[in-house]
């Protein structure tokens, strides 16, 4: 909830209630203006929003533009890529989210979609290993001989305004994106004993040159940290979408592609937009590469109120906070529906490495409010801010104090987050030391500015799974 208004915070005329702007403790006067509300009633009602959605975003990776995950140097290998993972709610359709991050153009590339009753990838129940891994199974059934036009017995090509192929051009000055039109597909129960439904993606990129992203074998099965909700890819001959059978194998590749979902059943949509601690791409921090914090978080409260969660990962390793905020503004603008939750670091720790000004803490109050005006825009009823957490490369020494302006952006977007009905994510305390300059807690460290997974596991996550069933009053 909203804190308590006094004078001093320069927020709200405290006479009419309407909201003026925010003066951040230590720098000028002068107002920055909080675009998108009019009244103080009005910005304080931001995090009482329904948060029910029919449509969502399931995105198992963030934004990668260089290194792991990311092979950018581009492949000329003729093949089909099978992705298979979970979701967390029955579907009866979906339309597809391709994109480019890499510096070549896309051309001719073509999709299909479907869906299965197993997450088995060996041989059993009288199929081979191949059909359980990457054809549609239905009753038992290996539905792979052909194109299905209707239905969900086989693969569906996923058309691009009507057309079978899709081209982006290249990404690398400005990332690239493109809404695929509807399938009408529904969902079948699990018959392997699993819970949540599976998807089928089958990506046939141009060879001409495309670049793929690596998947870890460590997601193709259940383990705590995945919470149950796997990620499998496989790979098979050039064109296995005209011809869907053939013999397919595990790999670890898949190309930028991600499902929008037309849901059964209301579900709380939740987007992660932050940098490489959001993103979990690094293996040193999270083992798997893809159990974030905030992926655990979803899984907890589903677990715990039965609510169907969508966790969408809009992070993006080695970026600034304008950058993988631009490409969440990017997708919304697009038509991706937004979600019901936005979990976003407004300040990164790449904003300027390890010496930050005033002008720096400036650019990142813009860009908080710039946050809560489009949520408003787009009907995002709730947001999460996180911290920065600490950066040990920040020194207080001489006349620098750069870890006093980590500081400061830290207490800025806090207090404007309590005026805003915005949850602050309060895992400083734990994760910190408090010290002048801030040190990681050695427990919690994996180096300079970056959590370890302990710290992911058993603060992070707990702290995001909290606020999210604030969320939802559960």
């Amino acid at each position: 909830m909203a804190r308590s208004i006094t004078p001093i915070d320069g927020v709200f005329d405290t006479d009419t209630g309407r909201l003026i702007g925010v003066i951040p403790p230590g720098t000028s006067r002068d107002v920055t203006y909080l675009p998108g509300f009019d009244t103080l009633a009005e910005a304080q009602s931001l995090g009482s929003a329904p948060w029910k959605r029919m449509e969502a975003l399931c995105r198992f990776q963030g934004f990668c533009k260089s290194g792991s995950p990311f092979n950018i140097s581009g492949s000329t290998l003729a093949a089909t890529i099978t992705v298979k993972h979970d979701v967390p709610a029955p579907f009866l359709g979906v339309r597809m989210l391709v994109e480019n991050g890499a510096p070549n153009a896309q051309t001719v590339n073509e999709l299909a979609v479907g869906v299965t009753e197993t997450a088995a990838f060996t041989a059993g129940g009288g199929l081979t290993a191949s059909q359980n891994m990457s054809a549609p199974v239905i009753g038992g059934v290996a539905y792979d001989a052909a194109l299905a036009t209707s239905g969900n017995l086989g693969y569906r090509r996923a058309t691009f305004a009507a057309s079978a192929t899709y081209g982006l051009p290249a990404g690398n000055t400005a990332r690239q994106y493109l809404l695929g039109d509807w399938v009408s597909i529904s969902s079948v129960p699990r018959a392997d004993g699993g819970i949540f439904p599976l998807f089928l993606m089958r990506q046939k990129p141009d060879v001409a040159g495309y670049n793929f992203l690596v998947s870890q074998a460590a997601m193709r099965t259940p383990t705590a940290a995945n919470r149950g909700r796997i990620i499998q890819t496989s790979g098979g001959p050039a064109d296995g979408i005209s011809v869907p059978s053939g013999a397919y194998f595990l790999n670890t590749n898949y190309t930028d592609t991600y499902p929008i979902f037309r849901f059964a059943t209301p579900v709380l949509s939740v987007w992660g937009c932050g940098d490489s601690i959001e993103q979990g791409n690094s293996t040193a921090m999270i083992a798997d590469g893809y159990s974030t914090a905030l992926s655990r978080a979803c899984s907890d409260v589903m677990a715990a109120t039965g609510i169907p969660v969508a966790y969408a990962n809009l992070g993006a390793n080695s970026q600034n906070a304008a950058y993988y905020w631009a490409q969440a503004k990017a997708l919304l603008a697009l038509g991706v529906p937004g979600p019901s939750v936005l979990v976003i670091g407004p300040a990164s720790i790449n904003d300027a490495g390890s010496t930050p000004t005033q002008t720096t803490i400036d650019n990142q109050v813009a860009l908080a409010f710039d946050v809560i005006a489009t949520a408003k825009q787009y009907s995002i009823g709730n947001i999460i801010w996180l911290p920065v957490l600490p950066n040990e490369n920040l020194t207080n020494t001489a006349s620098t104090f750069y870890d006093d302006k980590r500081k400061a952006i830290n207490a800025t977007l806090r207090a404007v987050a309590g005026d805003a009905g915005i949850q602050w994510l309060e895992v400083l305390p734990t994760l910190g030391d408090g010290a002048s300059p801030e040190r990681w807690v050695p427990a919690y460290k994996l180096d300079a500015f970056h959590p370890n997974e302990f710290a992911h596991e058993t603060v992070r996550a707990p702290a995001l799974a909290a606020a999210l069933r604030r969320i939802v009053g559960a």
